[in-house]
């Protein structure tokens, strides 16, 4: 059967619009990208120069950089939402569901993005407001913090979304955003625990002691030789020295009660490492030798503390610098 011409006049008009249709699409989307890559860029040079968040200049760049990948996130979203050609696009099986997809990833990144935001402006007010005085870290600056971050991780695991629909580079850029969200979430909140363990370790449940074991560094072992000691207080937040000596001090007649692993009894047992001082961490297992210190402090003083901390002489040199 033969094809009218202006059959294939329209089917070449049509073919054509399609092109132009799709150049257009690929145009916006390319316009789009390359402001999100102008994003992450950014948000990347703030997270490879952590040092810097520890000054007040250090923060305030980091919050214009912060602002600046905002502002290209802004820009892509008005790239995708304005397009035409992506409007018209949307007829087409699959496409609307792209298009859904990139603004959702882009409204996610800015979430995620202002969440963080957020976060710094918290911890350069606490900067500013809750230096140490007098000896005393200010407990509840601490607190603050501490929902602080467990808020940000909280709200960030919110920007999780879905990968499911979605095609090539886009799919590859909500599943990295995803894992980056989630992994960070999770920091957020692990980050959130410790600093109610280190409130708790100052004292803010009421006081606190440890004894300090003074390792030297010449031993080959993953931990020195415990030769001297001091005790230390923490309540509300100050921390108090109490007192301190060599370990010659605090010699044990016999060995404590300690539970001794069968494997580090037949390896360490003839070193006597629930009596020697000398030998207590030569199993460099500090979570073992840290428990069996605990009880050796209380056998050679009938004083019980809260918890030991292991220092060598390259660590209170960093401290008293």
């Amino acid at each position: 059967m033969a094809i009218r011409p202006r059959w294939l006049i329209i089917g070449a008009v049509a073919i054509a619009v399609l092109a132009g249709v799709g150049v257009a699409v690929w145009h916006d989307l390319s316009q789009a990208r390359s402001h999100m890559v102008s994003a992450r860029d950014r948000l990347q040079g703030v997270a490879d120069d952590q040092a810097a968040l520890r000054t007040p200049d250090g923060r305030a760049s980091a919050r214009q950089r912060i602002d600046s990948a905002l502002n290209e996130i802004n820009a892509a979203d008005h790239r995708v939402r304005r397009s035409i050609p992506l409007s018209l696009a949307r007829i087409f099986p699959g496409v609307s569901g792209q298009r859904a997809g990139a603004l959702e990833l882009m409204s996610d990144t800015r979430n995620g993005v202002l969440i963080a935001r957020q976060l710094l402006e918290d911890a350069d007010r606490l900067a500013a407001g809750g230096t140490v005085s007098g000896g005393a870290v200010p407990l509840d600056k601490l607190a603050n913090l501490q929902n602080d971050v467990a808020s940000a991780g909280s709200k960030l695991s919110n920007v999780v979304g879905t990968s499911r629909g979605l095609w090539g580079p886009l799919r590859d850029a909500r599943v990295q955003f995803d894992n980056y969200a989630t992994h960070s979430s999770r920091r957020l909140v692990e980050a959130s625990n410790g600093l109610g363990a280190a409130r708790a370790f100052l004292g803010a449940n009421g006081p606190r002691s440890y004894l300090l074991a003074i390792q030297n560094s010449a031993e080959i072992r993953d931990q020195g030789m415990v030769l001297s000691y001091a005790v230390i207080t923490a309540d509300s937040g100050h921390i108090k020295f109490v007192k301190s000596g060599p370990i010659t001090d605090l010699v044990l007649a016999n060995p404590v009660s300690t539970r001794f692993p069968p494997g580090t009894a037949a390896v360490f047992g003839s070193l006597a490492p629930t009596q020697l001082w000398q030998s207590v961490n030569a199993t460099a297992d500090f979570a073992w030798s840290g428990s069996a210190m605990r009880a050796m402090y209380n056998a050679a003083t009938k004083q019980d503390v809260d918890g030991v901390i292991g220092v060598d002489v390259p660590a209170l040199a960093a401290m008293l610098k």
